[in-house]
């Protein structure tokens, strides 16, 4: 009687092992089969560009966004997980071209910004001289001379709290680490000294959110501000764009958010 009585444990044993296996190995090709979702936030002044993803494997075809012009970001393009061969061109001319990883599942916004080489370029101390005697800035160091640049962002939101979360990304080519601060909240400073041309950590915000404001490191007062709608549960990137060629020095623009359960 124990002996079969081991025998129909065993059994059972092997067939919730045999379940959960074929559980595991289903879920990870399910996983394996849920596109990427690129989008594109273009923010180089003065420019309209296309751009064009094309996979390196398979027999795939290129995505391609055309058209896109200075503060413009694209909605979310689904794409086969992979590698990929990111090219921007502007009338015709390649300004970049470089390859890019994208996990199953994952989100990313593809950030273009930077001078066209073309243009005549202000002189960079002339420029925040000015700056400094008005906004009481100090001098910006020149990245790459200011040239065209892609980073591709990871719009992943925590899971660890439910209050919304921002992230600011400086992208003003030529200007001073800024800091921005977020009204109406217990903590409202944020991103205290952020370069260009860097993302900084997404972060919490919670309270009665009234909007936020743009301030040049060591400066008195806001060069740039707006309201800021906010959802729980949800990453909201906030881009500060402009820089030596552009009509402003900084402005805001704010991404639809991205939210935590979103696949």
């Amino acid at each position: 009687m124990a002996k079969q009585v081991s025998k129909h444990l065993k059994r059972l044993g092997l067939g919730l092992l045999a379940a959960l296996l074929i559980s595991g190995i289903w879920s990870t090709a399910a996983a394996a089969k849920e596109p990427a979702q690129v989008r594109v936030g273009q923010f180089i002044a003065n420019a309209e560009l296309t751009v064009q993803l094309q996979p390196q494997s398979g027999e795939q075809t290129a995505a391609i966004l055309s058209n896109l012009t200075f503060k413009q970001i694209s909605d979310y393009q689904s794409l086969p997980p992979g590698r990929y061969t990111l090219t921007v061109q502007a009338e015709n001319q390649v300004l970049l071209r470089s390859t890019y990883g994208l996990g199953a599942g994952d989100r990313y916004t593809l950030t273009l910004y930077g001078l066209r080489p073309e243009q005549p370029v202000t002189n960079p101390r002339t420029f925040m001289a000015q700056l400094k005697r008005i906004f009481g800035g100090a001098e910006a160091n020149a990245v790459n001379d200011y040239l065209p640049q892609m980073a591709l962002l990871h719009d992943r939101a925590s899971s660890q709290s439910d209050a919304p979360q921002v992230r600011l990304v400086h992208l003003a080519a030529g200007i001073v680490p800024i800091t921005m601060e977020i009204q109406g909240v217990a903590k409202p400073l944020l991103s205290k000294q952020l370069a260009y041309p860097r993302a900084s950590e997404a972060e919490s915000v919670e309270g009665n959110v009234k909007g936020l404001a743009i301030a040049l490191h060591g400066g008195e007062g806001a060069i740039s501000s707006q309201p800021l709608p906010l959802t729980p549960q949800t990453l909201t990137d906030i881009f500060a764009v402009g820089g030596l060629t552009a009509s402003q020095p900084i402005e805001i623009v704010v991404a639809d958010p991205v939210s935590k359960m979103a696949s």
